[in-house]
């Protein structure tokens, strides 16, 4: 549907203009916009790590302190 929508404003813009539009298909391989969207098989792999269960906690007394700090006396003074 987006794909459409694109190439329907495109072609109300040649009309709309009188422009001399050339289209030509280029391969993969060849499409320099392609090499900068094309991630790495390794990056969607999923890592054998992922899939154990991990928990974790923290806790800080003074962040009450921090936060009131803040709000009294604003961000850049902190």
């Amino acid at each position: 549907m987006l794909i459409r929508r694109r190439i329907g404003t495109v072609l109300s813009l040649v009309r709309e203009y009188d422009l001399k539009l050339t289209v030509k298909l280029v391969k993969s391989a060849d499409d320099k916009a392609d090499v900068l969207i094309r991630v790495p098989h390794r990056w969607l792999a999923i890592a054998s790590a992922a899939n154990k269960p991990v928990c974790a906690a923290t806790g800080d007394g003074s962040a009450e302190q921090w936060i009131s700090r803040v709000h009294h006396t604003g961000a850049t003074q902190v």
